[in-house]
């Protein structure tokens, strides 16, 4: 039977009864939920180390040798294409210290440890250890950096840290057969981005599936054109979601630079769907744009957002694409900087020994949804 887990996070989590409750009477979480060094540790033990997450875009390492680096949870990764045209995964981590083999992104032959000088090839495998011949049972073969699960969904990068995780596949669950007609895999990576927020890695998710805040934060902006009454959610297992809902483009004005995409067929210019993948994926769809955002945690009260902006392939060939992208970009930076710096003061809110959970309201539905299977995940155990 599940049983609640003990520690330092157990008062934590035997005081969720408002956010357990319906809808109608939920409340919204301790602070502590979101400020707790411990229960970012089970995070990232019951979550981040188990679940498949979002790293990249298949485009972004196209040519063999092509790889990239993370820290996911503080978990040092390299994600890179081998000499065959196969992607692999696996700890930037040396066999021998520990140290790092590579850093940022690139292309490569081979991987180095700029300590001692251990190679590894594409694959993680080690082809070299200087001074090792006299190492009574050095076995090279059992030398590899050690694997991490990688597979690819929509053109989008995903790896696993658990050996014994399911399919990814089998992860998406539903919402796979929810969003094939975005076709996301026909769509190319016009610009990434990384944004720093000064707030726990949960409110960048829970931010996002906020209708509740569109005509208040963003009245200037998004809000503009983007009716709140006008959102239908729908709510499905392992705390995922899809949002029907009615937007302009974002662009400045709502007004696209494109027209719409072309599998989109006679969608109004107002079509926009939205949906979320746990534990940190959400995804955005315009009648012209699909905008990606990845929530990373770097501490309790930090976080970085990935961003990934994307259009259909064909689009790149336009002699005007990069000027008409660009007003995309531009516009995107405009209301995100709005939550950048709420989000930061709601995190110092959070922290305050005065703040008490407030009512949660209909138009936070799924935040509620998302936020109580997150909670299930992490302070109820698996025995």
């Amino acid at each position: 039977m599940p049983s609640m887990s003990t520690g330092p996070t157990s008062a934590i989590g035997d005081n969720l009864d408002g956010v357990r409750a319906p809808l109608g009477r939920a409340q919204h979480s301790p602070g502590q939920v979101y400020t707790s060094p411990a229960v970012l540790e089970l995070e990232k033990q019951k979550v981040f180390l188990k679940d498949w997450v979002c790293v990249g875009r298949v485009e972004e390492i196209e040519r063999p040798g092509d790889y990239m680096t993370f820290r996911l949870a503080g978990e040092p990764l390299i994600v890179a294409r081998n000499e065959n045209g196969d992607i692999k995964a696996f700890s930037n981590v040396c066999r021998h210290r520990g140290v790092e083999v590579a850093q940022g992104a690139g292309n490569a032959k081979e991987f180095s440890c700029p300590y001692h000088g251990w190679t590894y090839d594409l694959s993680g495998d080690l082809l070299g250890a200087p001074f090792t011949r006299d190492v009574e049972g050095f076995d090279r073969a059992k030398c590899s950096l050690k694997p991490v699960k990688v597979d690819v969904w929509g053109g989008f990068l995903f790896v696993n840290f658990d050996p014994d995780c399911e399919a990814l596949i089998d992860f998406i669950g539903v919402i796979g057969g929810k969003t094939e007609h975005l076709k996301t895999e026909k769509c190319r990576l016009w610009n990434k981005f990384i944004i720093k927020l000064a707030c726990n890695w949960k409110l960048a998710p829970e931010n996002l599936a906020d209708w509740y805040h569109l005509e208040v934060l963003h009245k200037t902006t998004l809000g503009n054109y983007t009716p709140a009454d006008a959102v239908r959610f729908e709510l499905f297992e392992r705390g995922g979601y899809t949002v029907d809902y009615q937007s302009g483009p974002l662009a400045p004005n709502g007004e696209s630079q494109f027209g719409p995409i072309p599998w989109f067929g006679d969608r109004d210019d107002t079509y926009a769907f939205s949906f979320y993948l746990r534990p940190n994926l959400n995804f955005f769809a315009r009648i012209d744009e699909f905008l990606t955002m990845v929530a990373w945690p770097t501490g309790p009260d930090s976080c970085e957002h990935h961003g990934y902006i994307l259009f259909p392939e064909e689009w790149f060939d336009q002699p005007d694409f990069e000027e008409r992208a660009q007003a995309y970009g531009d516009w995107l930076a405009v209301f995100l900087q709005e939550d950048v710096d709420m989000v930061g003061s709601l995190q110092r809110g959070l922290k305050a020994e005065r703040f008490e959970p407030g009512p949660m309201v209909e138009l936070e539905k799924p935040i509620h949804h998302m936020l109580n299977h997150h909670l299930d995940r992490v302070f109820v155990s698996d025995e």
